[in-house]
């Protein structure tokens, strides 16, 4: 998920940080014995460090702190390390749109980068861009022919329906953005996987799984909030756009 390069002074703490990130539990401790570590070696590596805090705050659940931290590392940082992180960074905390367009503008810098690739086709389709995510499934396969991205065919299939009318991704994406606005205001972190599959009562119909941590019944009474408040919406409810539905998953006992 998180990562820098291994000649980084930083990497096994961004690592470290990594593989925090991706687990259900947080220990405090931990993270504040982390950042002190990097704190002391700020002169020497301000690019890393500012990344290893804002990380800290992405995990955390502090989205401006993050966002800081993250900015300064990219004026540090003429690279794309930095903007990778920050758009991990920011997907932990449900900033969907913002995490794509800094993805996007890393992958310019490093068009051959595979978690980069990886993780901008991830958040293409979680924010209803199913024509991006498509195109850069084939960009993936141009590169890596042998190992077929897991997403291209939800993705090409999404693509052509938009095409053909049967989705609006304007619609789709105020719908997930209504999901990932309860998710930031729970303060619920994304887990790793995610799934598409179609609705068994409705093959035109598609449910989008968001893995995070949470417990599975907090995860319904997500799932009850962002069904009232997409009832609300009669514009949405009208619209195609309702096709793509996202669900929450619980990932905590």
């Amino acid at each position: 998920m998180i990562s820098l390069p291994k000649q980084s002074k930083t990497a096994d703490l961004v690592n470290r940080l990594g593989a925090i990130a991706g687990s259900a539990e947080v220990d405090e401790l931990v993270l504040a014995r982390i950042r002190s570590e990097a704190s002391q070696i700020m002169d020497a590596d301000p690019a890393g460090v500012h990344t290893v805090i804002g990380c800290i705050a992405a995990i955390k659940g502090l989205p401006e702190e993050a966002r800081r931290h993250h900015q300064i590392a990219v004026q540090h940082d003429a690279g794309v390390q930095a903007r990778y992180n920050y758009a991990v960074s920011l997907a932990l905390l449900a900033e969907n749109v913002e995490a794509l367009r800094v993805a996007t503008n890393a992958l310019e810098r490093a068009p051959d980068m595979p978690e980069l690739l990886d993780q901008t086709i991830v958040l293409a389709l979680a924010n209803g861009q199913f024509g991006q995510a498509a195109d850069l499934c084939t960009r993936w396969e141009s590169l890596f022919p042998d190992r077929p991205h897991e997403f291209a065919p939800s993705a090409r299939l999404l693509a052509a329906k938009v095409g053909a009318g049967e989705f609006n991704e304007d619609s789709v994406q105020e719908v997930l953005e209504i999901a990932s606005s309860i998710q930031r205001a729970k303060k619920v972190r994304r887990a790793d996987g995610s799934f598409i599959w179609n609705d068994p009562e409705d093959p035109s119909c598609f449910v989008f799984e968001r893995r995070v941590f949470t417990t599975p019944a907090q995860a319904a009474q997500m799932n009850e909030e962002f069904a009232d408040r997409l009832s609300e919406r009669s514009d949405l409810m009208d619209d195609p756009g309702v096709r793509f539905i996202p669900m929450f998953i619980g990932m905590l006992p």
